[in-house]
């Protein structure tokens, strides 16, 4: 699979919530997941794991990350394809650099092989 992520790179994802500014690097982000309330924004960089939660809703975030290489993989969760480091067939998971299991539903993971068998 040979994806262009190089555009990641400038992008920032902005998080206003309880008067405090943060600025995320896109390029850090492995996944999004949601709950009921809150969306937590999943971020690895070479020093840390961290995360962030807002109460901005998951379709909010989906639509600014649509053209940058990130996947819906269930209803609550959004993933960074960068990430990926198993696509699982058999129990319809994904595996994040090799730590992170998430499932995916299975109208979705028929989407997700296609994008690694280009």
């Amino acid at each position: 699979m040979k994806i262009d992520y190089s555009y990641q790179t400038e992008k920032k994802l902005i998080l206003k919530e309880k008067g405090k500014i943060t600025q995320l690097d896109v390029k850090d982000v492995t996944h999004i997941s949601a709950n009921d309330y809150a969306t937590t924004i999943h971020i690895k960089n070479s020093s840390s794991s961290k995360k962030y939660i807002t109460t901005k809703p998951l379709t909010h975030i989906e639509t600014y990350l649509k053209d940058l290489q990130f996947f819906k993989i269930n209803r609550k969760c959004i993933i960074n394809l960068r990430y990926v480091s198993f696509l699982t067939y058999s129990d319809n998971t994904v595996t994040l650099f090799e730590e992170v299991k998430l499932p995916v539903s299975r109208r979705r993971i028929t989407e997700l092989k296609k994008l690694f068998y280009k």
